[in-house]
Parts: structure tokens; C-alpha cells; sequence
């Protein structure tokens, strides 16, 4: 008999979370996920559904909505002008309607009045990378990871001249992307009820 569980109202067993991990998730393939359990399996796809979810609800804002709370977030650090999580909002909502020049611009104010906060290098980098600014977005990403991590930065240093150093391969190209993705897309859901 198989093992099935029922999640978000639907039953799940183990060939359909693999079925489904692989359909929306470029981190794994079907043969990587095979030697899975389904207690193994359900927390990755618990993370992707979220992530999805989440996705839709953001991208089904429309350019005005973004504009309107750009135009009531500036209000916001007009009166608080000390206020961060407000300028990181500014810039992430800059970000999501592709004005990355003065989402860099907020970026990098964070980045001084706060050099040691890892989310803003890779907040940076993401805008940087669709400015396609390889390496001023790889440079951000790698100073992030040390911060964040600086042990296992530290640990990695032999490895890392393999990892986001040729920009010219389309691979890497893609690996940096979807870590920013992700470091972007929840920064902006931490921040949304600002």
C-alpha cells in the first residue's frame, strides 16, 4: 500500500511530490528527487508551494498598484528619513517594476548607513545583474555570502574561484540568478506589510 498524506487539500504520495518538485523547481531533477522519502520530499515542496503562492500574489499587482506604494512609501520616509526597512522597501518596489537604477541608488544608501547587513549586497547584486553589471552584481554577491556566512565563506575560499567567476557561462549566469531571485522575492515578502 502506498503512503500518501493530504496537504493544502490535496493527497499527495511520493510519485506525485516528485512529479511536482521537478516541474517547478530547477534545483532538483526526477533522479536526484527518486532517492527521496516522502518525509524527505514534503518539506521541499512545502517551501516551493509557498514560494509560488507567494509569487503569484506579488506579480498579480499591476504597474499602478507598485507606482501607488512607491509614491505612499516616499511619503513614509519623508516624515521618518532614519527608517531602513522603509528605503529597502522603496528600492525593492523599484526592483519589482524594473526601475533598477534607483533601486541600486537605495541599495547602496542602506549599504553605507549599514555596511554589515549581508541583504542589501544581495539586494544590490539582484538589480546589478538585470542592469547586466555581471560583476558588480557577482562582487555584491560574494561579499553578502561572507558576511552572512563568514566561517564557511572562509572554509570555501579555495572552491570559489569556480562559482560565479566566468560570467561568460550561461550555467553560472543562472545559479546567480536564482539565489538572488529568492533573496529578492523574500525580502520583499518580510517587507510588504510595511
Amino acid at each position: 500500500m502506498k503512503k500518501t498524506l493530504i496537504k493544502y487539500g490535496e493527497e499527495y504520495n511520493r510519485e506525485n511530490l516528485i512529479e511536482k518538485i521537478s516541474q517547478y523547481s530547477d534545483l532538483y531533477t526526477k533522479e536526484q528527487l527518486e532517492s527521496y522519502s516522502i518525509n524527505e520530499l514534503l518539506p521541499i515542496f512545502h517551501a516551493l508551494f509557498v514560494e509560488i503562492r507567494e509569487r503569484m500574489k506579488i506579480n498579480n499587482l499591476d504597474l499602478e498598484t507598485f507606482k501607488l506604494l512607491i509614491e505612499k512609501t516616499n511619503k513614509k520616509i519623508g516624515a521618518a528619513p532614519d527608517q531602513l526597512p522603509l528605503v529597502c522597501y522603496r528600492g525593492l518596489l523599484y526592483g519589482k517594476i524594473g526601475e533598477y537604477e534607483k533601486a541600486v541608488e537605495d541599495f547602496s544608501f542602506l549599504i553605507l548607513q549599514s555596511p554589515r547587513q549581508w541583504d542589501f549586497y544581495y539586494l544590490r547584486a539582484y538589480c546589478y545583474f538585470f542592469l547586466n553589471q555581471f560583476s558588480e552584481a557577482r562582487q555584491d554577491l560574494l561579499k553578502g555570502l561572507s558576511l552572512e556566512n563568514p566561517e564557511k565563506f572562509e572554509i570555501d575560499k579555495p572552491t570559489q574561484k569556480n562559482v560565479f567567476f566566468n560570467i561568460a557561462n550561461e550555467k553560472e549566469l543562472l545559479n546567480m540568478k536564482r539565489i538572488l531571485d529568492f533573496e529578492f522575492n523574500y525580502n520583499f515578502v518580510s517587507l510588504s506589510n510595511l
